[in-house]
């Protein structure tokens, strides 16, 4: 009696130790997993899980030791909170019916002698996108599925051991052309004019140019419109005089900066006196004769006064992009959906263009667990 009493005991303590595992194992399942390599071996890991809403907390392995801007959050966006243990991570999903977990890693990658590898041992199937202009080298698994989307190619990878070789074409460094439509111009004092200024992409990949002006005289405002683009593009240089600016000759420098190149481009302004009509008996007459008219069409037909809408000032055309991936997504966007949805800007540059649009008052960045949530105002 007492062996069987034993046996049943050590079979009771078996399933209670055993219960956890299994339910674990139940309490999620992956719908999508997806390595984005970046081409300075960055890798962005974003898995997305099915997840059971009366489970308090699952635990999820990472992909390696070192990880950091970890975020996870539910099928509203709302951020979720989490520990790292060892080598998992784990996310207190309860009410939540889906989770995504995202964080970076520079672990899986290595570089020698110009030839890139990922490496990883991974408990699920996965989906790898390289960078642009990537050619694999090797291969050790046969992929289950290989494609390209946007230039990019994509791999899916089954469960287990993975290793891929590969190089990255470097492309030739930015260069480009400015033109003047008109190289000269001429303005009377007190009058404005507008030139047009043309930026060309002849080489490379195209990077932000801003435009600037020096030697204008005296008196002399200048501005462009859009001061900053990404070529190919156009910019307004718009040219105001004032009346005391002296007239003559002035040569105007027109100055483009971007990708590390400085460009300079010439504009000669003529600057005209202003001379005052002659007063004559006849065109006092007509003068007054026309005051009369006006005076009586605006008594009779009042003209109703309009205010003014002020304008925001002018964006480029890749910020005009983020803020309107910002209003699809409900007017607010996690930082890393940002670098999602736009791949080809550079990470330092986006943040750049975001501060620039909270400097306008546009956006505000709130800070969020360990990631940035920027928000239209």
């Amino acid at each position: 009696m007492k062996k069987i009493t034993m046996i049943l005991l050590i079979l009771t303590i078996f399933a209670m130790v055993s219960m956890p595992k299994t339910i674990a194992q139940q309490t999620y399942s992956i719908k999508e997993a997806t390595l984005t390599v970046y081409k300075d071996g960055l890798v962005h890991v974003k898995i997305s899980l099915d997840v059971n809403e009366t489970t308090p907390l699952i635990t999820m392995p990472l992909l390696s030791r070192n990880v950091k801007n970890i975020l996870a959050y539910d099928e509203n966006n709302t951020p979720l909170d989490y520990e790292i243990n060892n080598t998992n991570v784990i996310v207190y999903t309860l009410g939540a019916i889906s989770t995504t977990i995202e964080y970076d890693t520079t672990e899986l990658t290595s570089k020698t002698a110009g030839l890139w590898t990922l490496t990883l041992n991974s408990p699920f199937q996965i989906n790898i996108i390289l960078p642009e202009n990537s050619t694999i080298i090797y291969i050790n698994t046969p992929p289950t599925q290989i494609s390209t989307t946007d230039g990019r190619i994509r791999i899916s990878m089954p469960a287990g051991y993975c290793e891929i070789s590969y190089e990255v074409t470097i492309s030739p460094p930015m260069d480009y052309t400015i033109t003047l439509m008109q190289p000269s111009t001429t303005i009377t004092q007190g009058e404005s004019a507008s030139l047009t200024i043309s930026i060309t992409l002849t080489s490379g990949i195209a990077s932000q140019i801003t435009l600037s002006a020096i030697g204008q005289p005296q008196g002399v405002e200048i501005s462009f419109n859009p001061p900053v683009g990404i070529p190919p593009f156009n910019s307004i240089m718009n040219i105001k005089v004032s009346q005391n600016t002296p007239p003559g000759i002035y040569t105007i420098t027109i100055i483009a900066k971007g990708g590390g190149i400085t460009k300079t481009l010439p504009c000669t302004l003529i600057i005209r006196e202003y001379r005052a009509p002659i007063i004559t008996p006849i065109t006092i007459t007509a003068a007054i004769g026309i005051i009369i008219i006006a005076a009586y069409l605006i008594w009779k037909y009042p003209i109703k006064s309009i205010r003014s809408r002020g304008k925001m000032k002018e964006l480029t055309e890749e910020e005009a992009e983020i803020i309107k991936f910002i209003k699809e997504k409900g007017g607010k966007a996690l930082e890393v959906e940002l670098r999602e949805r736009f791949p080809d800007i550079p990470r330092t540059t986006l943040w750049r263009m975001v501060r620039r649009l909270e400097s306008k008052g546009i956006v505000k960045v709130k800070k969020v667990g360990l990631q940035n949530v920027i928000e239209l105002k």
